[in-house]
C-alpha cells in the first residue's frame, strides 16, 4: 500500500508543467485557455485527489509525534514484579515476563560471583511470582546460596501490587488506611482461628470493619 505522503506527491508529479504553485496558493503561468476539455478533467480530478490525500499526510505526521513512550513497568497483562538483590551487579526491582525461568532472572542482573546454568540447576530454585524477593550470596565455603522472599506490604502498595492476606502479619495490617493496632490483632485473630487461613472476602466478618470500610480495604487485596 501507498503511503499517504508518497501518493502525495505522486498527485502533485501529475500537475501541468506550466502550472507552478506560488507559497500563498495561487499560481503562474496558467494558459488563458485549456487545450480542451479533457485537460480541464484532467486538472479537476488531480485537485480532487490533492484534498483526499492531504489530510492523510497530517494525519500521518501527529501520529508520528505524538507515539507514546515506554513505561518502566510495562501495564499490559502477563507480567510479574520481583525483586533482586545481593551480590548482583544490578540489583532492583523488575518487570519479568510471567513464564521467564529463575535462572534466566538471575543471568539478567549479572552476579559479580562465577556461575554456570548448571550449578544454577542442582538446587531447587523457587519459582517467580509477582511480588517475589531473591538475595544472592556467597557463604564462606563458596556455596550458592539464594534466599527467597516477598515485598512488604508497603512495597506492594507502593508498587500497586495485590496485597497477600495470609502473608501479612499485624504491622502490615496496621498500616493500612482505617486499621488502627486493635483492629489489625483482630484480623490477625480471626485468621488464626480459622487455620492460620482467610480470604480478602471475610475481612467483613472481622468485628469493627463496616460495609464501608471493606469496600476500601478489599482494593489492596488479590
Amino acid at each position: 500500500m501507498m503511503r499517504a505522503d508518497s501518493a502525495l506527491a505522486a498527485v502533485v508529479a501529475e500537475l501541468p508543467s506550466s502550472v507552478a504553485l506560488r507559497p500563498g496558493g495561487g499560481a503562474e503561468g496558467w494558459p488563458s485557455k485549456w487545450q480542451g476539455r479533457r485537460s480541464m478533467e484532467r486538472l479537476i480530478v488531480l485537485m480532487l485527489a490533492l484534498a483526499v490525500m492531504l489530510p492523510a499526510v497530517v494525519k500521518s505526521c501527529l501520529s508520528a509525534r505524538g507515539a507514546p513512550r515506554t513505561a518502566f513497568f510495562d501495564p499490559a497483562p502477563h507480567k510479574i514484579t520481583v525483586r533482586i538483590d545481593g551480590d548482583v551487579r544490578h540489583p532492583g526491582i523488575y518487570s519479568f515476563s510471567a513464564n521467564i525461568m529463575t535462572n534466566s532472572a538471575i543471568a539478567l542482573v549479572e552476579p559479580v560471583w562465577r556461575w554456570e546454568n548448571s550449578v544454577l540447576k542442582t538446587g531447587a530454585l523457587p519459582a517467580l511470582t509477582s511480588g517475589s524477593t531473591l538475595r544472592l550470596s556467597r557463604s564462606q565455603n563458596n556455596s550458592f546460596v539464594i534466599s527467597a522472599g516477598s515485598l512488604s506490604s508497603t512495597e506492594r502498595v507502593l508498587l500497586g501490587l495485590p496485597l497477600d492476606i495470609n502473608a501479612m502479619d499485624g504491622a502490615d495490617f496496621d498500616r493500612l488506611p482505617g486499621i488502627g493496632p486493635v483492629l489489625a490483632a483482630r484480623i490477625v485473630e480471626f485468621r488464626q482461628f480459622n487455620g492460620g487461613k482467610m480470604r480478602p472476602d471475610q475481612l467483613i466478618f472481622v468485628k469493627g470493619i463496616g460495609l464501608k470500610k471493606y469496600d476500601i480495604l478489599k482494593k489492596y487485596f488479590n
